[in-house]
């Protein structure tokens, strides 16, 4: 039950990895796959230990841990062609992402993209998946110099489509993301994700809001 009007949505700010992307069991895997690549062996609790970690510092413990000769460039260099290969080839859309963002078009209601992820790896992503051209955006925490631990980019995507903020609305599926938003009185739309339950942040997000959702396709049945 939202406890907002979700019919006075002016402009709707999507994140992408968890939310429309079905990319966030890739990112628990990561670690994985740059140890199986190079023939090193599995690491079970690899994702635990690295989860909030930057990618250098990531990539300097995988180094330590697994006694590494390349340097720390190297293993942050050999992640990054991984990630990059999945978002390019292997990542599909969320089941019902396509059909939110047309319904939301259909509407001429503004939607911007608001991520974390590499620019690179959102234009190879967005453009093979053919929704690139739908958004009236796309904004990067790393083109902005922000975090999503600071509300400067949700804000920022309510003034490119010339919105009152209070006529936004985020779609998150990362419990720090949506504590944001909700902190900084943003209406928020929370998508249940696999990797979040998995990580016990989803029973944690539902007691930060009311507004969550099981799929996409819930949304889409309220407009």
């Amino acid at each position: 039950m939202l406890d907002f009007d979700i019919n006075k949505m002016k402009c709707a700010i999507f994140d992408m990895d968890g939310t429309i992307l079905e990319s966030m069991p890739m990112w628990v895997h990561i670690g994985d796959i740059y140890l199986e690549e190079k023939k090193l062996p599995e690491d079970v609790s690899l994702w635990n230990a690295i989860k909030s970690m930057t990618l250098k510092e990531a990539s300097e413990y995988i180094k330590e841990k697994n006694n590494i000769s390349d340097s720390v460039e190297k293993i942050m260099k050999d992640i990054k062609d991984i990630i990059y290969r999945y978002y390019s080839t292997n990542l599909k859309l969320k089941e019902g992402a396509k059909e939110l963002l047309l319904k939301l078009k259909e509407k001429n209601i503004p939607f911007v993209l608001a991520t974390a992820t590499d620019r690179t790896c959102v234009d190879a992503c967005l453009k093979r998946l053919g929704i690139y051209e739908l958004f009236t955006d796309i904004l990067t925490c790393m083109e902005l110099n922000t975090s999503k631990q600071s509300p400067f980019i949700f804000e920022e995507a309510a003034r490119r489509c010339n919105v009152p903020l209070e006529n936004a609305v985020v779609f998150e599926d990362a419990i720090h993301a949506i504590t944001t938003v909700v902190n900084a009185n943003i209406h928020v739309i929370a998508l249940k994700d696999s990797v979040a339950v998995q990580d016990h942040d989803w029973e944690k997000i539902c007691k930060i809001t009311p507004n969550t959702f099981n799929s996409l396709n819930e949304v889409l049945s309220l407009l």
